[in-house]
């Protein structure tokens, strides 16, 4: 990994080899994962019958962490992590190609994280968000209600997400849903079916926000609708989409153009991708839109394989 540090440990023990009291600290400062710096970190840990008490503080006091991992058979942890005011600006440049002036931001939450060290696809994790703020690209971003994500017996339940335009609090995006993902079953190549449950939803917002957030150009502005749902399995998914807007203005280097009372449905399933009405009325022109190609999606961990037949569309375009 290319992570770099100044390090500082101190170990002392004491006690009989079978009943040993050990304490322990580290101290790491000039933290850089990949040339770009992180705050420094301190952790403290002490050993006392079987047990290793560890607890932890830094990026300026805003995350702390503490846990304990038994020496016992299977060797279980427990661990809890809670962040106040936490800078995610440095991850946010680890994780992406955003500049410092594009992309920053901030998080209140906790984490629940348990399991076994001799089994790690036992795993139990919850999360709370309880207050998430993104500048990107001059916009802001926050979650209008706590985001609450549970992962337990290789099912995880997205209990509550959602990201919304700052200045009204309306969400541009609403995730629910299950989806189960096997640990076990993708280390030994193992294949199982998955089943999969989810809805992603927005009750209108405005698309000219969303593409400054995105860094788009703006060439679209109205309100869209719309709700994408899934189910069946990971590896024969059904999807539907349906989108709406009263209005969206296409700007261009002449006269903007003006494309009214737009609603639509997708649907995809048994491999193949059908657009069972695409309405718009353009230019005081009504439109429909309909057609099927066979396609083939997947979500396993292998990438999307899209291949659609380039003679499969079917009903075309009717106005």
């Amino acid at each position: 990994l290319p992570l770099d540090a100044d390090l500082v440990v101190k170990v002392t023990g004491k006690g009989r080899m079978s009943h040993p009291q050990v304490d322990m600290s580290l101290d790491a400062s000039n933290i850089t994962y990949a040339g770009k710096p992180l705050h420094d970190v301190h952790l403290t840990g002490a050993y006392r019958s079987d047990t290793l008490q560890l607890e932890g503080m830094g990026f300026d006091n805003t995350f702390q962490i503490q846990g304990a991992v038994k020496t016992t058979p299977g060797n279980p942890y427990q661990f809890s992590v809670r962040s106040t005011g936490l800078d995610l600006t440095p991850f946010l440049q680890i994780a992406t190609n955003f500049s410092r002036d594009d992309l920053t931001g901030a998080v209140d939450g906790t984490l629940e994280i348990a399991g076994n060290l001799a089994d790690t696809t036992q795993l139990t994790l919850d999360m709370v968000l309880s207050a998430l703020s993104l500048h990107i690209n001059g916009q802001q971003v926050i979650n209008p209600s706590p985001i609450q994500l549970r992962f337990a017996d290789n099912l995880l339940r997205m209990q509550s997400f959602a990201l919304a335009d700052a200045r009204d609090g309306r969400p541009f995006v609403s995730i629910s849903g299950n989806a189960r993902i096997p640990f076990g079953a993708i280390a030994s190549d193992k294949k199982v079916d998955n089943p999969i449950d989810f809805a992603v939803e927005s009750e209108g917002f405005a698309l000219e926000y969303l593409t400054d957030v995105l860094g788009l150009p703006p060439t679209l502005s109205g309100v869209v609708h719309y709700k994408l749902t899934g189910s069946g399995t990971a590896e024969n998914p059904r999807f539907a989409l349906d989108w709406a807007s009263p209005q969206l203005l296409i700007k261009t280097p002449t006269e903007p153009i003006i494309v009214s009372e737009i609603e639509g449905r997708l649907d995809y399933k048994d491999r193949n991708l059908t657009v069972e009405r695409f309405d718009f009325d353009l230019l005081g022109n009504p439109l429909k839109i309909q057609g099927r190609a066979p396609i083939n999606l997947s979500l396993t961990p292998m990438p999307l394989t899209p291949h659609p037949s380039p003679h499969a569309w079917g009903e075309g375009v009717r106005g």
